[in-house]
């Protein structure tokens, strides 16, 4: 069963990062593996516990289980927003149950005031956008540090 309880997670560019698998009673212990993904095109799998054993899936970034089976990021990236989902494989006679949380990493933003418009990344949490519109710099960052190509020259 997919349950689509909307959980939004706000952080700053660089920090760690907890994602919660609430809405699921996880105490009771009525399952048999949990499992993390990245939603993209397709499913990328994070972790799976199953067993009380842990498999790490070949994913781009450090994470690792938390507390109550949560999901914990390290040093997140604005590549790191996204949908994530927490997938619990129940018992026999129980139902499977899946939980989607909303990532979003905060970058940072310099501007400086110009009719050049360029923006670029300086490291992984700082854009620079080079623009005398703010409001494009902004959607700058929240297109991956990039300005439609026709405001640049």
């Amino acid at each position: 069963q997919h349950q689509n309880i909307p959980q939004d997670v706000q952080v700053v560019c660089g920090a760690n990062v907890t994602l919660p698998c609430r809405g699921i009673d996880i105490k009771q212990g009525n399952f048999v593996s949990v499992a993390w993904y990245k939603l993209v095109e397709r499913r990328l799998g994070i972790v799976r516990w199953s067993g009380n054993s842990t498999k790490h899936y070949n994913y781009t970034r450090e994470a690792r289980f938390g507390q109550d089976y949560s999901l914990t990021l390290f040093g997140v990236t604005p590549e790191d927003s996204g949908t994530y989902a927490c997938a619990i494989n129940a018992k026999v006679g129980g139902q499977n149950q899946c939980l989607n949380v909303s990532l979003t990493v905060l970058a940072h933003l310099s501007l400086l005031s110009s009719h050049y418009g360029q923006s670029k990344w300086v490291n992984d949490c700082v854009c620079v956008c080079v623009w005398f519109s703010v409001s494009l710099c902004v959607q700058a960052i929240r297109t991956g540090c990039t300005l439609p190509s026709h405001f640049t020259s």
